[in-house]
């Protein structure tokens, strides 16, 4: 075979191997579809839609200390009197029935105020903490989705190099048998077919775990997923907006540090209810009650009252119980309040790593890219030194092998590369569903994504 044929063989592999999977019959799972069957399936949001439900109902309990209570209370009994006076005995059955209505209102009382503060705080964190689960389920979904995809790139891959070495191994046969070739050939050519067979492989099973993986999340009716990264790749330019710019988004944007924030708010609620317990409470009570011989006293009568009025309590001692339990309360701000600092600090140092995966991404990208076409116009040159009597079947074969290393290597920088884009967005909470969308743009032509500052 000369070197005209293989390359025409080895582009044909190519694009057999990539027609398999990038089929135009099957239908595409987009990122935006992926998402929405995410939200329907993933037992984790699924879990913090029920969190949101039941967070909600914080701030009509705290209200309720705000409010009057109601109470009504009603018996009735049949009674029997044995009654002795000196020698003489009787004895008198009769029944007797009592209805009462309480109202108490309160006044004055610390502890309602901050009960009712409390939970408009409590029903905030959890629709905060949905939004942070919701952005958390954005970021699983897409790299459980990228990295089926990268699964398929690398299969697709596996499976031109593995034809490419098939015919490698044909040709070495037939040269060995014209007694142009050497055994040693032929072996090499075997030996770089079975290791690319054994590559291609892992790469299936990696198809599998991923779509496992994705499965998990967004359902197991998984539709096709024929998307792959174009050669053209054009970058986010992250380098233009400073470190501090960002750092001001997270100290705005970001709901980890939204629930640290209300985490201190609820401690020092939950501080003042201690406190409270310190000083006096006044209520406005009221009631009506009506009674039916209620004592022997009252046999055969009947009795209606009404009254209202104010009730003052005033704490004196409870044996240290308050004292301490506001020292607890005031530890528990304190580690909140540094709790608070660390999630701060542990952003900023994720808006750090972020943006340097992004420098440092598009500069791999860059280098790997040159590396894939350098890595091609070496397979040219070799086959042709081969052809030439300069080099032989090895040199060809480490020649492919170099090629697709790059090719993979490249392949995975650019899903890298995007996921730093995600996760740089949700560090400094900018994330939106809508991103997805922009994703789409790269996995169908490779083009660029919004401005990291784009409005929602």
């Amino acid at each position: 075979m000369n070197r005209k044929d293989f390359s025409l063989m080895w582009a044909a592999a190519c694009a057999v191997s990539l027609a398999a999977w990038l089929s135009p019959t099957a239908h595409a799972l987009g990122l935006q579809d992926a998402y929405q069957a995410a939200r329907g399936h993933d037992p984790k949001f699924r879990a913090a839609q029920k969190d949101l439900e039941a967070s909600a109902e914080a701030r009509t309990i705290g209200r309720s200390f705000l409010l009057p209570e109601i109470n009504l209370g009603a018996s009735r009994g049949r009674n029997q009197l044995d009654r002795t006076v000196g020698t003489a005995a009787n004895s008198l059955n009769y029944d007797s029935s009592s209805t009462a209505a309480q109202l108490r209102q309160p006044l004055y009382n610390r502890e309602s105020m901050a009960r009712y503060r409390q939970g408009d705080i409590q029903a905030r964190y959890g629709e905060v903490q949905y939004a942070v689960r919701n952005n958390e389920l954005i970021l699983r979904m897409m790299e459980a989705y990228a990295n089926l995809l990268l699964a398929h790139e690398q299969v697709g891959l596996a499976e031109a190099q593995t034809n490419a070495y098939k015919e490698q191994v044909r040709s070495s046969e037939r040269l060995f048998a014209r007694g142009e070739g050497t055994q040693t050939e032929v072996l090499e050519a075997r030996a770089s077919y079975e290791l690319a067979l054994a590559q291609l492989i892992e790469a299936r099973g990696a198809v599998t775990n991923a779509t496992g993986i994705l499965g998990g999340i967004i359902g197991p009716d998984l539709k096709a997923v024929p998307r792959r990264l174009g050669r053209q790749f054009d970058f986010v330019k992250a380098g233009s907006e400073g470190l501090d710019k960002w750092v001001s988004a997270a100290l705005e944007s970001s709901g980890e540090i939204e629930l640290r924030r209300l985490v201190v708010l609820n401690a020092r609620e939950q501080l003042a209810i201690t406190e409270a317990g310190q000083y006096p409470r006044l209520d406005l009570t009221a009631s009506i009650s009506r009674t039916e011989s209620e004592s022997i006293n009252t046999i055969n009568q009947t009795n209606a009252q009404k009254s209202i009025g104010l009730q003052l309590n005033l704490p004196l001692y409870a044996g240290g119980r308050t004292s301490a339990q506001v020292r607890q309360n005031e530890a528990t701000l304190a580690r909140a309040e540094a709790e608070l600092a660390d999630i701060t600090q542990d952003i900023s140092v994720e808006l750090v790593r972020q943006l340097n995966a992004l420098q440092g991404g598009a500069s791999k990208i860059d280098a790997l890219g040159k590396a894939v076409d350098s890595a091609t116009q070496l397979v040219e040159a070799t086959r042709k030194s081969v052809a030439g009597g300069v080099r032989v079947t090895l040199d060809v074969l480490n020649a492919e092998q170099r090629k697709y290393t790059a090719e993979r290597d490249l392949a995975q920088a650019k899903f890298v590369y995007l996921q730093a884009w995600l996760r740089l967005r949700s560090a400094a909470g900018l994330l939106q569903p809508s991103d997805l969308t922009e994703l789409e743009r790269y996995l169908r032509a490779g083009g660029p994504v919004a401005p990291l500052f784009a409005s929602p």
